[in-house]
């Protein structure tokens, strides 16, 4: 540096008077290194210091740690709970956290102290009149050409409507996945969405959305959903296999129990 600051213990060991005898510095220039300095003061005197994220919404605490992802949570943050054993909100809560953690932390906090169902019914009032019209449709079973005969436009225009909503609502879907999930359940079914939300009405919209979501697979006949991490991309092709070889037509089912068994465990 023209200056002769060659390292940043120098910097912080300049004082104002220091600072005014170094030429074509601005006033500017000297507040920010003057900022810099109370910065770096402020964080080494609270360096040992323990800190706790409070009022984060029960609901939202059954969340893993790397779905927070979505709602800004940088990947240094999520690396550095996993490895500090926090794989969850809860987690979080229930930990002291280092000024390095609540630094991270404090930055979904805010999203966090209102419940994800909240958020998401949040997000469903703030959809204008056709795009709540076409998803509340839509999740009842209507088809474009229905939703666009009572809005007057387009099943094409119906169809980019729904797709531009889902990406609107699609991550705090997400979080809500998140929720029933928890850390040690890989399926959770469509009852589960209406409990949580207290709204069927609400649940179909969410249950629709995520349908849309490569994070988790939809099983029509049991009206539930699957990771895909723990399915497969490949789940449809084996259930028809299954179905075929190892059921059959039925004739042979009782002869094929301990078959079908082996199957359903894998």
């Amino acid at each position: 540096m023209q200056a002769g600051i060659l390292s940043i213990d120098e910097l912080l060991s300049l004082t104002p008077e220091d600072l005014l005898n170094f030429r074509n510095i601005g006033t500017k220039t000297c507040q920010e290194i003057l900022d810099y300095q109370e910065t770096v003061a402020l964080t080494e005197k609270n360096a040992s210091k323990r800190y706790l994220i409070e009022n984060i919404a029960s609901e939202n605490r059954p969340i893993p740690i790397p779905m927070i992802r979505v709602i800004g949570l940088p990947s240094k943050g999520i690396d550095l709970f996993l490895r500090n054993s926090c794989f969850t909100v809860s987690d979080l809560c229930d930990k002291e956290l280092t000024l390095h953690e609540h630094l991270f932390a404090r930055t979904v906090s805010s999203f966090l102290f209102i419940p994800v169902t909240q958020h998401f019914s949040n997000a469903v009032n703030a959809l204008n009149y056709n795009e709540k019209i076409s998803l509340e449709r839509r999740s009842c079973g209507a088809t474009l050409e229905e939703i666009g005969e009572e809005l007057g436009i387009s099943r094409e225009r119906v169809r980019q409507i729904l797709k531009k909503t889902y990406r609107k609502l699609i991550r705090i879907a997400r979080l809500i996945a998140g929720v029933l999930f928890s850390t040690d359940k890989d399926t959770f079914s469509f009852a589960d969405i209406v409990k949580l939300f207290s709204s069927e009405k609400l649940a179909m919209c969410c249950k629709l959305v995520l349908q849309e979501s490569k994070y988790v697979y939809y099983f029509r006949f049991s009206d539930s959903f699957i990771k895909t991490s723990v399915c497969g991309d490949d789940i449809m092709e084996r259930l028809e296999k299954f179905t075929k070889v190892v059921i059959g037509e039925g004739l042979n089912f009782y002869d094929n129990l301990e078959l079908i068994e082996s199957e359903l465990k894998k």
